[in-house]
Protein backbone atom coordinates (compact mmCIF):
# COMPACT_ATOMS: atom_id res chain seq x y z
CA UNK A 1 0.00 0.00 0.00
CA UNK A 2 1.56 3.41 -1.23
CA UNK A 3 1.34 6.04 1.48
CA UNK A 4 2.19 10.13 0.94
CA UNK A 5 3.39 12.45 3.69
CA UNK A 6 0.42 15.29 4.72
CA UNK A 7 1.22 18.37 5.63
CA UNK A 8 -1.38 18.51 9.20
CA UNK A 9 -0.97 22.65 8.29
CA UNK A 10 -0.37 22.58 4.68
CA UNK A 11 2.96 24.96 3.60
CA UNK A 12 0.90 27.17 1.79
CA UNK A 13 -0.82 28.15 4.81
CA UNK A 14 2.46 29.20 6.60
CA UNK A 15 2.59 25.07 8.25
CA UNK A 16 6.04 23.63 8.39
CA UNK A 17 8.49 20.50 7.80
CA UNK A 18 8.80 19.74 11.20
CA UNK A 19 7.72 15.99 11.77
CA UNK A 20 5.06 17.10 14.35
CA UNK A 21 2.87 18.82 11.35
CA UNK A 22 3.45 16.08 9.18
CA UNK A 23 1.44 12.48 8.98
CA UNK A 24 1.38 9.80 6.60
CA UNK A 25 -1.95 8.41 5.04
CA UNK A 26 -3.16 6.84 1.74
CA UNK A 27 -3.71 8.29 -1.26
CA UNK A 28 -7.38 8.36 -0.80
CA UNK A 29 -6.97 9.54 2.49
CA UNK A 30 -4.76 12.22 1.47
CA UNK A 31 -7.09 13.50 -1.51
CA UNK A 32 -9.75 13.76 0.82
CA UNK A 33 -8.10 15.50 3.55
CA UNK A 34 -7.01 18.48 0.93
CA UNK A 35 -10.88 18.55 -0.05
CA UNK A 36 -12.00 19.12 3.38
CA UNK A 37 -8.62 21.83 3.87
CA UNK A 38 -10.56 23.57 0.32
CA UNK A 39 -14.01 23.33 1.85
CA UNK A 40 -12.85 25.00 5.11
CA UNK A 41 -10.70 27.92 3.95
CA UNK A 42 -11.31 27.94 0.01
CA UNK A 43 -7.65 27.66 -0.92
CA UNK A 44 -7.44 27.17 -4.59
CA UNK A 45 -3.85 25.43 -3.67
CA UNK A 46 -5.93 22.47 -2.22
CA UNK A 47 -8.11 22.28 -4.81
CA UNK A 48 -5.74 21.39 -7.40
CA UNK A 49 -4.16 18.66 -5.04
CA UNK A 50 -7.74 17.03 -4.46
CA UNK A 51 -8.20 16.53 -8.09
CA UNK A 52 -4.43 15.51 -8.65
CA UNK A 53 -4.57 13.14 -6.12
CA UNK A 54 -8.12 11.88 -7.11
CA UNK A 55 -6.48 11.30 -11.05
CA UNK A 56 -9.30 14.10 -12.18
CA UNK A 57 -6.69 16.09 -13.81
CA UNK A 58 -2.84 15.05 -14.95
CA UNK A 59 0.62 16.60 -14.56
CA UNK A 60 0.22 19.06 -17.78
CA UNK A 61 -3.28 20.74 -15.75
CA UNK A 62 -1.30 20.76 -12.76
CA UNK A 63 1.61 22.42 -13.63
CA UNK A 64 -1.00 25.06 -15.73
CA UNK A 65 -2.88 25.31 -12.33
CA UNK A 66 -0.06 26.19 -9.79
CA UNK A 67 1.52 28.79 -13.06
CA UNK A 68 -1.81 30.14 -12.68
CA UNK A 69 -1.85 30.64 -9.26
CA UNK A 70 1.70 31.98 -9.03
CA UNK A 71 0.37 34.84 -11.48
CA UNK A 72 -2.69 35.27 -9.26
CA UNK A 73 -0.98 35.28 -6.09
CA UNK A 74 1.41 37.74 -7.45
CA UNK A 75 -1.48 40.38 -8.04
CA UNK A 76 -2.79 40.00 -4.54
CA UNK A 77 -5.85 37.85 -6.25
CA UNK A 78 -5.43 34.75 -3.82
CA UNK A 79 -6.93 35.05 -0.36
CA UNK A 80 -3.73 32.42 0.81
CA UNK A 81 -1.18 34.51 3.07
CA UNK A 82 2.68 34.92 2.41
CA UNK A 83 4.67 34.25 5.17
CA UNK A 84 7.12 37.01 6.03
CA UNK A 85 10.11 34.16 4.89
CA UNK A 86 8.41 33.72 1.49
CA UNK A 87 7.65 37.77 0.93
CA UNK A 88 11.74 37.65 1.25
CA UNK A 89 12.07 35.22 -0.68
CA UNK A 90 10.21 37.08 -3.71
CA UNK A 91 12.35 40.26 -2.99
CA UNK A 92 15.64 38.84 -2.95
CA UNK A 93 14.18 36.99 -6.55
CA UNK A 94 13.12 40.27 -7.96
CA UNK A 95 16.00 42.81 -6.80
CA UNK A 96 18.67 40.10 -6.84
CA UNK A 97 20.88 42.05 -4.36
CA UNK A 98 21.39 46.06 -5.29
CA UNK A 99 23.32 45.28 -8.48
CA UNK A 100 20.60 47.89 -10.26
CA UNK A 101 19.87 50.04 -7.62
CA UNK A 102 20.44 53.58 -8.50
CA UNK A 103 23.35 52.33 -10.95
CA UNK A 104 24.37 54.40 -13.23
CA UNK A 105 25.01 53.05 -17.08
CA UNK A 106 27.26 54.40 -19.58
CA UNK A 107 26.44 52.96 -23.41
CA UNK A 108 29.05 53.49 -25.92
CA UNK A 109 27.81 54.07 -29.74
CA UNK A 110 28.98 52.97 -32.83
CA UNK A 111 29.06 57.07 -33.85
CA UNK A 112 31.29 57.67 -31.13
CA UNK A 113 28.68 59.42 -28.43
CA UNK A 114 28.65 57.72 -24.75
CA UNK A 115 24.98 58.02 -23.14
CA UNK A 116 24.78 58.06 -19.29
CA UNK A 117 21.69 56.14 -18.28
CA UNK A 118 20.00 56.37 -14.68
CA UNK A 119 16.86 54.48 -15.59
CA UNK A 120 18.03 51.06 -17.64
CA UNK A 121 14.08 49.97 -17.77
CA UNK A 122 12.67 53.73 -18.54
CA UNK A 123 15.80 53.58 -21.14
CA UNK A 124 14.37 50.55 -22.73
CA UNK A 125 10.77 51.90 -23.41
CA UNK A 126 11.78 55.03 -24.57
CA UNK A 127 14.34 53.90 -27.58
CA UNK A 128 11.56 50.89 -29.04
CA UNK A 129 14.34 49.88 -31.22
CA UNK A 130 15.58 48.29 -27.91
CA UNK A 131 13.82 45.62 -26.43
CA UNK A 132 13.13 44.75 -22.97
CA UNK A 133 16.08 43.71 -20.79
CA UNK A 134 18.27 45.06 -24.13
CA UNK A 135 21.07 46.06 -21.20
CA UNK A 136 21.17 42.84 -19.17
CA UNK A 137 21.51 41.17 -22.59
CA UNK A 138 23.93 42.82 -23.94
CA UNK A 139 26.59 42.35 -20.86
CA UNK A 140 25.99 38.74 -20.58
CA UNK A 141 26.26 38.06 -23.95
CA UNK A 142 28.04 41.25 -25.98
CA UNK A 143 25.63 43.93 -27.39
CA UNK A 144 23.63 42.61 -29.85
CA UNK A 145 22.50 45.83 -31.03
CA UNK A 146 24.26 47.13 -34.01
CA UNK A 147 24.64 50.48 -32.91
CA UNK A 148 26.07 49.69 -29.48
CA UNK A 149 29.45 48.81 -28.87
CA UNK A 150 29.62 48.49 -24.90
CA UNK A 151 27.33 48.68 -21.78
CA UNK A 152 28.91 49.31 -18.68
CA UNK A 153 27.80 50.25 -15.10
CA UNK A 154 30.00 53.09 -14.31
CA UNK A 155 31.75 53.16 -10.41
Amino acid sequence: MTTHKHHIVPKHRGGTDDPSNIIEVTIEQHAELHLAEYLTYGLHEDWIAFHALSGQIGKGEIQKERARMVGLRNAGATRAPLTNEHKEKIRAGLYRGDYHKGSVWEITFTDGRTETIRNLRKFCRENPQYKRGCIDSSMRKGCRYKDMVSVRKKQ
